[in-house]
């Protein structure tokens, strides 16, 4: 991957939690008050991201993280590393 790849990648991940820290203005969900799915498929990313600059994001993924469903989803080490494998594998693709 060169250089610039690199660079535009990083300008999308930037604009998009732009985007989620303005949507999260007054907001405790992405739709108001009600945790939607939207929240589901971002709390699978953003948290593992640099939260410093985005505060209301950062929160959220501090609520998120304390949701009793959402602690039953995270994976343990011990099942991340046995599927490192079959992903290094697909990855070789």
């Amino acid at each position: 991957m060169n250089l610039g790849k690199i660079e535009a990648a990083q300008q999308r991940v930037t604009s998009v939690l732009q985007f989620f820290e303005e949507l999260l203005d007054g907001r405790t969900h992405f739709a108001k008050e009600e945790f939607t799915l939207a929240e589901a498929v971002a709390g699978t990313l953003i948290p593992a991201l640099p939260l410093d600059d985005y505060p209301r994001l950062k929160a959220w993924s501090e609520r998120l993280a304390q949701r009793e469903s959402w602690q039953q989803t995270i994976a343990s080490q011990s099942l991340i590393e046995s599927a490192l494998p079959n992903i290094r594998k697909i990855l070789e693709r």
